[in-house]
C-alpha cells in the first residue's frame, strides 16, 4: 500500500478510537449514578431526574483515572521499545549512483550542491 493511504487510515483510526469511547464511557457514568429515572410514554425510560452526586463525582474520578493509567501504561510501553537509532540504521538514498545518506541530502538540498 501507499504510504499516503496508510498514513490517512491510521489518522482516522486514531480519530476514531480518540472521539467515540469518551462520550460513552461518560454516559455510562451519568446512567449509573441516576436515582429517579422519568417514565415516558409507558414502559420506555425517560430522562434522568435525580443524580446521586456522591455517585456522580465517584464515577467521573475513577474514568479519569483509569484513563490516565492507561495513557500512563503505554507511554511506559513506549519507553520500554523505544530503541535509539544508530549509524548503522542511517537510510541510504542513492542518487545517480551515489549512495548518500539521509543526512548529506538535507545538507546537500539546503546548501544546493550537486547531487
Amino acid at each position: 500500500m501507499h504510504k499516503t493511504l496508510v498514513d490517512e487510515l491510521w489518522t482516522c483510526a486514531a480519530a476514531v478510537a480518540g472521539t467515540i469511547p469518551g462520550p460513552l464511557l461518560m454516559g455510562v457514568v451519568f446512567d449509573e449514578s441516576c436515582t429517579l429515572w422519568a417514565a415516558d410514554c409507558g414502559r420506555r425510560r425517560g430522562s434522568c431526574m435525580f443524580y446521586d452526586n456522591a455517585h456522580l463525582s465517584l464515577g467521573f474520578l475513577a474514568l479519569g483515572v483509569a484513563v490516565a493509567g492507561v495513557s500512563l501504561a503505554t507511554m511506559l510501553a513506549a519507553v520500554a521499545c523505544y530503541r535509539a537509532p544508530t549509524a548503522a540504521d542511517a537510510l541510504v538514498v542513492s542518487v545517480n549512483g551515489k549512495d548518500s545518506t539521509a543526512a548529506e541530502m538535507n545538507r546537500r538540498i539546503l546548501y544546493q550542491t550537486d547531487f
